[in-house]
């Protein structure tokens, strides 16, 4: 089920993870030797860290797997990547159910904000659009992929056209922004916020659809490349405070509000 976590890191020395290294980190992190490596999907997303000290670092990441969290991801241990060995000192933990997130109360309109840059790929190349099927559309194969196949909570076909058809922008205030993609070249992205709303002949099971994708955002990220630190994001739903609501896994990319979601372990 949907976890967000935040690791304390030791380094032993100054140390800030590019982004090969980061995503090494999340795989050490999350996948076991049976976890298929090049799966289209995978049920995990990390976050660029947050130095504490200079040996010291805070990651912020979720699983969202079906079912529990194994226990070895939370345990005390060493990780090597390379010459550095990471010791997690600490991890906590705010867990909320795919039922849950699926049952709550339907919504005709949200906004999203993206934290690192986002993009999404077609026929292998970068699309930088903020259109609301494409960033719709990243959360519910996320969301189809982790329940799977007979899960009574998957969304349909017939279903996701519905909401597809109703998706409109409301508003807009993003931005391009680069980050290291990797491979010897910055990548762009778009951050920055989307409001989105819904047509105003959109069904109640279209409504409740959109709120729970919309709940479901910040623990797959949007958009391509969340196990390498792009698509970092946070919803909010209307009449809901910025630092309140359901768990936000990115909540701390901004150091003031990392204590804001009250993490439980």
């Amino acid at each position: 089920m949907p976890v967000a976590l935040t690791f304390n890191l030791r380094t032993g020395r100054p140390w800030k993870p590019d982004t090969r290294q980061l995503h090494g980190l999340a795989c050490a992190l999350f996948e076991t030797p049976d976890t298929d490596h090049e799966a289209p999907v995978k049920l995990f997303t990390v976050q660029e860290p947050i130095p504490d000290t200079p040996t010291s670092l805070s990651l912020h990441a979720s699983w969202y797997g079906e079912g529990a969290l194994p226990e070895e991801v939370t345990r005390p241990r060493t990780v090597r990547l390379g010459n550095t060995r990471c010791v997690i000192t600490r991890a906590t933990s705010c867990t909320r159910s795919f039922t849950e997130l699926a049952r709550g109360e339907g919504v005709t309109r949200a906004t999203l904000t993206f934290h690192s840059p986002t993009y999404f790929t077609r026929s292998g190349e970068p699309d930088l659009t903020p259109d609301p099927a494409l960033i719709l559309g990243s959360h519910r194969r996320s969301w189809n992929t982790a329940v799977g196949a007979n899960s009574p909570l998957r969304t349909t076909d017939d279903a996701w056209q519905n909401l597809r058809q109703a998706l409109r922008i409301e508003g807009l205030n993003i931005t391009t922004a680069r980050r290291d993609s990797g491979y010897a070249y910055p990548r762009p992205g778009f951050t920055g916020s989307v409001t989105l709303r819904l047509a105003r002949n959109a069904t109640p099971q279209t409504q409740q659809l959109f709120a729970a994708l919309i709940r479901f955002a910040p623990y797959a990220g949007t958009g391509a490349g969340t196990t390498h630190g792009f698509g970092a994001t946070t919803s909010r739903l209307p009449g809901q405070r910025r630092s309140k609501g359901g768990p936000q896994p990115t909540a701390g990319i901004r150091r003031s509000s990392a204590a804001a979601g009250g993490v439980t372990t």
